[in-house]
């Protein structure tokens, strides 16, 4: 994972609202390319691409940022 100058790159686990919450702590933007694409059982791509888009959603409003 590449973070360029001025950003912060954040590995996590996408449905672990406290880690996700701590990690946009302070930050102006986040930008969601977390996720798993195809190839995998329902309820991993649910778990990943629904759940984890809400609480990367959630994180932000909680924290009083912009989200893009």
């Amino acid at each position: 994972m590449t973070a360029y100058l001025g950003e912060t790159a954040v590995e996590a686990d996408l449905t672990d609202a406290e880690t996700v919450r701590d990690a946009v702590r302070g930050v102006d933007l986040v930008e969601h390319l977390g996720g798993i694409p195809h190839g995998r059982p329902w309820s991993e791509l649910a778990s990943a691409n629904v759940d984890g888009t809400r609480v990367v959603l959630e994180g932000p409003l909680r924290r009083a940022c912009d989200t893009s």
